[in-house]
């Protein structure tokens, strides 16, 4: 069953970077489509409205399909759901309203609540460990000691990080301690949504600057401290595709699963982490220096964005007559300048929904466990991630839905080293697919040709 699904999936990936290689030679079969024409030309309606990118262009990966299979139903439809559902609401909103949404904003609210539901659910457990962790009950012995040592450790990294913030790049202690605390919630919901999903490609697609000028003001944030939060987002948080904290929590519940220490896997860790920075250093300095800096347009645009909402707050500042008293208030003195946080109804508005929304449905969760509906869909849907995803995810809890449904539980166990090979077979893919690259590039100094099997 295994090679049933792994044979068929490297050979399509094979076949068709064939194609990229000798086009009209081999056929090709697409896996991506794009039908922004038809679809703006049938439901013009839609493109008004604004997020039709899960119907305007998709993706098939075997690998999220096979993932899909493994997870719990909900959360598998759910996500494939999230790319239907984002269309609908948003339509409905603009033929209600006129208006369009801000999903951005909503979902900058939902990891706000999704946090507190976090930690809500587990205080019991956090309280404790803190106590400990603090020296007010007990200590770190016998099966306290690994959780107590991780939480002295987040402390001190917590309040080594704002220190760096407010001493290293000067910035104020509050927002300093604002910013820390808005970026460890990005991190600690995405880390959650992985974990809990599964997805391999997962954006948050906000940033903790946009979420504390929302709330906060440019006032009480400060011209100087809003331009370096906005650029700390840069360098940060900016694509979470590639955020840290997922991989070190599925390499620590792999450890845990397989019996290996996670305290000499974490030194092991560290020690790799290290190295890789110097060699991601020297390999980007390389990189521009010999091929020049613009060639990532990526990355040029995505800091000139960065920079513009910098500026844009920092004109309302002057224009509002708010540039003196902004920069002249530091520490607590920053908190009535909150009042002045005016033109952001909309956004509030937004992100107040967003926590409302994830509230309501872990809500209906807690009282109903069998609802189809995770309060993971507003934490995903109208993200480029899930636009990518949703179909896969759709197809992998399809098959299982009728395997179980007309075979039953004996049928599910006995596919899943099918499913398991697609996972395996489009990995192959990408690596011999890279490899034959690497080597070409050796041998003829020339670019090799790519398929693109997980490009997004």
């Amino acid at each position: 069953m295994f090679w049933f699904g792994a044979i068929p999936v490297l050979a399509i990936h094979l076949l068709n970077y064939l194609a990229v290689w000798y086009p009209g030679w081999f056929p090709e079969i697409p896996l991506r489509w794009s039908n922004w024409g038809t679809i703006g030309h049938l439901f013009p309606s839609i493109w008004q409205a604004g997020g039709s990118s899960s119907l305007g262009t998709g993706a098939l990966f075997f690998s999220v399909v096979g993932l899909a299979y493994f997870i719990s139903a909900e959360v598998s439809f759910t996500v494939g759901f999230a790319g239907l559902a984002v269309v609908l609401f948003n339509i409905q909103w603009y033929t209600s309203t006129g208006t369009t949404t801000d999903l951005g904003s909503a979902r900058s609210g939902a990891y706000l609540g999704y946090a507190i539901i976090l930690l809500y659910t587990g205080r019991t457990y956090y309280w404790a460990v803190l106590r400990r962790a603090l020296g007010l009950a007990g200590g770190a012995d016998g099966d306290h000691a690994e959780p107590v040592w991780a939480a002295r450790i987040f402390l001190i990294a917590f309040a080594g990080f704002t220190a760096v913030l407010v001493g290293g790049f000067g910035l104020d202690w509050l927002i300093a301690l604002a910013y820390a605390l808005t970026l460890m919630i990005m991190f600690l919901v995405l880390t959650r949504i992985v974990c809990e999903t599964g997805m391999p490609f997962v954006q948050s697609a906000w940033q903790p600057a946009g979420l504390m000028t929302n709330l906060l003001g440019v006032s009480a944030i400060g011209a100087a401290p809003l331009v370096l939060i906005h650029y700390l987002g840069v360098a940060l948080s900016m694509d979470t595709r590639e955020c840290f904290m997922p991989y070190a929590a599925n390499s620590l519940k792999l450890a845990e699963n397989s019996g290996v220490r996670r305290t000499r896997l974490a030194w092991i860790g560290m020690g790799v982490i290290g190295i890789a920075l110097v060699v991601g250093i020297v390999a980007t300095l390389w990189g521009m220096y010999n091929f020049g800096s613009t060639r990532d347009s990526y990355a040029q645009g995505t800091v000139a964005g960065q920079f513009n909402e910098a500026a844009r707050g920092i004109t309302t500042l002057v224009e509002t007559g708010q540039y003196a008293a902004s920069t002249q208030a530091s520490g607590l003195a920053k908190i009535p300048l909150i009042a002045d946080n005016v033109g952001k109804a909309r956004e509030i508005g937004w992100i107040t929904f967003g926590l409302a929304a994830v509230f309501a449905l872990a809500l209906v969760r807690f009282r109903w466990p069998g609802f189809y509906l995770h309060p993971v869909l507003f934490l995903v849907w109208d993200t480029y991630a899930a636009c990518q995803v949703w179909t896969s995810f759709l197809a992998g809890w399809m098959a299982k839905a009728l395997i179980v449904r007309f075979g039953g539980g004996r049928s599910f166990h006995a596919l899943k080293p099918l499913f398991l090979g697609l996972i395996l077979g489009e990995l192959s893919a990408v690596i011999l697919t890279l490899g034959i690259g690497w080597i070409y590039y050796l041998t003829t100094g020339l670019m090799p040709k790519a398929t693109w099997i997980f490009a997004a």
